[in-house]
């Protein structure tokens, strides 16, 4: 993670907007926010703030022992009292939004109340929990076994359900569009089809972020290279697509096309190199490069200057 925030007149640096008292005690390595250098041993902690503010209360958090922290010896005790009283009022503000969660997951019930015919099935949320998913599968009495419910209930029960859709949709700004999308259609039908409720767990932030995340990738990669294969066959045009995001940086887009089907192959961060032509013919290049020189015919590109034109037909006049 690349280094976002300022150095103040201390020029000690700290994230923008960030209170966190744990960079006051240490600081990124080669800019990299993950891996933070101990000022009082010189330990670096590869995990962020977070582990560093670990290391410093010596590896302990109310008699737990955090595993494969290893603890400062020479950290002075008033920095530990500072960074755990810290750490148990993020704890606390965490701990009341979880219990916020979970009374809103207790109220939810696509049958509504109001109909005293409905019986409900009532929701009890675990005091101690394996993490903080379990709040959505909290286990359902086995012994309830609720009526079938009629035509009209059903219908209700699809009025709330697309409520609920809806406020996702709304409270994340995510586009109606979505709803068009393969994707969108098949994840519910594959909601609809499990048949165990009681075990169904939404993947957490950590499963998107992290391992799901990974595993998508390894399947577009193979995907990719299916491909590839077609490019020395068919040939190959490399088309870029620049635009702007929200922070104003430039990003380029490298796509590689071929009769076969079009391909995305990388997105760079092109801020620093808009206006030098000799930096955007070297991205080029390693493009061209890694794409198989042999297997281009033509490249098509947008704000492509004279003096660019010239450097690319010095090296690949064939194309």
């Amino acid at each position: 993670m690349s280094v976002e925030g300022s150095q103040g007149s201390t020029g000690r640096y700290r994230p923008t907007n960030s209170n966190d008292p744990g960079w006051d005690y240490g600081q990124p390595v080669d800019e990299n926010r993950d891996h933070v250098k101990c000022d009082f041993c010189g330990h670096v902690s590869k995990g962020g703030i977070k582990r560093l503010k670990q290391h410093l209360v010596k590896a302990s958090y109310k008699g737990t022992m955090y595993k494969d922290v290893r603890k400062c010896d020479k950290v002075p005790q008033d920095v530990v009292d500072v960074l755990r009283s810290f750490m148990e009022g993020k704890q606390k503000i965490t701990e009341e939004k979880q219990s916020k969660k979970d009374e809103m997951i207790r109220n939810v019930n696509v049958y509504g109340n109001d109909d005293d015919e409905v019986e409900e099935v009532m929701i009890q949320i675990p005091k101690k929990r394996k993490g903080p998913m379990d709040a959505f599968v909290a286990p359902i009495d086995v012994d309830f076994r609720p009526r079938a419910p009629n035509s009209n209930e059903n219908k209700k029960a699809l009025e709330n359900i697309h409520g609920y859709i809806a406020d996702f949709f709304y409270e994340n700004s995510i586009s109606f569009n979505c709803v068009r999308s393969d994707s969108y259609s098949k994840m519910m039908q594959a909601i609809v089809q499990y048949n165990d409720p009681s075990t169904f767990k939404p993947p957490s932030y950590n499963d998107l972020r992290v391992k799901i995340l990974k595993k998508k990738k390894e399947e577009t990669s193979n995907w990719v290279d299916n491909f590839k294969v077609h490019w020395e066959t068919y040939g190959v045009t490399i088309m870029t697509d620049w635009w702007t995001d929200g922070k104003g940086r430039t990003l380029i887009n490298f796509l590689v096309n071929c009769p076969k089907g079009t391909v995305f192959l990388k997105s760079i961060d092109g801020s620093a190199h808009i206006h030098d032509a000799e930096l955007i013919y070297k991205m080029l290049k390693d493009v061209i490069e890694e794409v198989g020189e042999k297997n281009v015919i033509q490249v098509s590109l947008e704000y492509l200057c004279f003096f660019l034109s010239l450097l690319f037909c010095l090296d690949f006049i064939h194309i």
